[in-house]
């Protein structure tokens, strides 16, 4: 008896110790999995910030990559798709009244292939992010620069500004050009309502038909030509009353420098309320029948946008506190056939203008098409926050020799792509034999330093070269090595 409760005291000794053991083991492994756990939230959280931080990257490409989707995918009639069947379009402050497309960024270039350019590439790894821009200004109801009181800044480029907007000199445009306060405004005296500037470098029959189009259609306003270096107009321009100037080659095209400079001497000579820019392959076909009601008009081109226009949009916020670039105004092709108003000109092509935007920033972010004038333009007219619309008095040609692909048949002037059946009507007609001794070959130096590279522009080679910085922005601009790098072949 008594030996069977010593044996049942010591199983209920063993079986406490046996559940001392098991609560302990189980309390020692619950600590040890609440500290895995512990780790496993602190990991969870840092892959699900780094998760957070790849993907908002991935979206910002993707978006990028969306907007340079290149032109090979679709055809020429797909991305210039015909604008609405009235001739006559109301404007929206969002959209200008024009149907777009959110979903699509591509941009119409210059060349002759009449294919979509690139914009708005993957982010290259290296590019920095904005930071403060430039001392803001802001324009009155006149479109005079005058300063502005805002004390904010805009996030820009690291490139600081040279930007003297208030206090132009030589170098910019207010010795060029009057005072332009409101009471100035309206007692300007405009040599004529529409002046003409011909971007021109060859084809001198082309040329000549053009001029005398202006005269026909536009009988007392003024031509201005500029020959990137080609064919000398002067004895054409002394017989038919237009001005020409000839500069030095520097495929102005693709540089802003040379391009924006001569552009903004061309208006100052034709102080026109608005100058029309025509390119040799440009058709007229009767007087402007749809006015001129934005600061700048152009081709419209349905699928069009631009990779970094928040920058552009900023900056044009010092100047204008509303301006938004708008997706409507985005569809503007300032190409051959669009008008400025030339306080808008006078304003944007100053070499301060110019040089206040970090093209090294803008092409390191989206490609070098953004040095193409084309390109180039309405971004310079965002970031000073002018009005830019497309115009429907100017048609693009295609595939149809008698329908446009945008605009209306009966518009004033006609842009061509090199699909038109044919070829290009300007680029086919012969000189006239009576013509032939009114323009002169290109220089011989010209010809020496004649070249048609996209990324090779510099003023101090320019001045070594030709003497002097005339047609050109008197202000230097380096390219950065990343692009030097990116495009060494170009």
């Amino acid at each position: 008896m008594a030996s069977s409760r010593r044996q049942a005291r010591r199983c209920k000794l063993f079986s406490c110790f046996a559940y001392c053991i098991c609560a302990v083991v189980f309390l020692v492994a619950l600590a040890h999995a609440s500290g895995l756990l512990e780790g496993h939230k602190e990991w969870l959280q840092l892959t699900r910030g780094s998760l957070a931080l790849t993907a908002e990257a991935q979206l910002d490409d993707l978006r990028a990559l969306l907007s340079t989707r290149a032109s090979s995918l679709s055809s020429p009639e797909e991305q210039l798709r015909p604008p609405p069947p009235s001739s006559k379009q109301t404007s929206s402050p969002t959209d200008g009244g024009l149907q777009v497309d959110s979903n699509s960024s591509q941009v119409l270039g210059k060349s002759d292939t009449g294919v979509s350019l690139a914009l708005g590439l993957a982010k290259p790894l290296g590019a920095t992010s904005p930071v403060a821009g430039q001392p803001p200004q802001q324009r009155d109801e006149g479109g005079a620069v005058a300063a502005n009181a805002l004390s904010s800044q805009v996030q820009g480029p690291q490139k600081q500004s040279t930007a003297g907007d208030s206090s132009r000199d030589s170098s910019g445009s207010a010795a060029d050009i009057a005072s332009a306060s409101p009471s100035d405004e309206k007692r300007r005296r405009y040599a004529a309502k529409y002046g003409f500037y011909i971007h021109a470098y060859a084809h001198p029959a082309a040329v000549f038909h053009q001029v005398r189009q202006v005269h026909k259609f536009f009988p007392g306003s003024p031509v201005y030509i500029m020959s990137d270096g080609g064919n000398s107009f002067a004895p054409f321009c002394k017989k038919e009353n237009c001005t020409f100037k000839l500069c030095p080659p520097t495929n102005d095209r693709w540089h802003p420098w040379p391009f924006f400079r001569r552009f903004y001497d061309a208006a100052v000579s034709l102080n026109t309320e608005y100058v029309i820019m025509l390119e040799p392959d440009n058709t007229l076909h009767g007087p402007i029948t749809r006015q001129p009601d934005h600061d700048v008009g152009g081709l419209f081109v349905r699928e069009r946008g631009y990779g970094q226009w928040t920058y552009a949009e900023k900056l044009g916020q010092e100047i204008r506190p509303d301006f938004k670039w708008s997706k409507g105004a985005m569809k503007a092709g300032l190409c051959g056939g669009s008008y400025y108003r030339l306080e808008a000109v006078l304003d944007t092509f100053s070499d301060e203008s110019v040089n206040r935007i970090d093209w090294n920033w803008l092409a390191e972010r989206c490609s070098k098409e953004v040095f193409s004038s084309d390109i180039a333009m309405p971004y310079l007219f965002a970031s000073r926050g002018w009005d830019v619309m497309p115009w429907n008095d100017s048609a693009q040609m295609n595939r149809d020799r008698d329908i446009p692909s945008t605009g209306p048949a009966d518009a004033a002037f006609r842009h061509y792509s090199s699909g038109y059946p044919g070829g290009k009507p300007a680029y086919n007609l012969k000189l006239r034999p009576e013509d032939s001794k009114l323009f002169l070959p290109a220089l011989p130096e010209h010809r020496r330093h004649d070249s048609v590279c996209q990324l090779c522009y510099s003023l101090e080679e320019y001045k070594k070269r030709f003497g002097s910085d005339d047609c050109t922005n008197r202000l230097p601009f380096h390219y950065s090595p990343l692009l030097k790098k990116r495009y060494k072949a170009v």
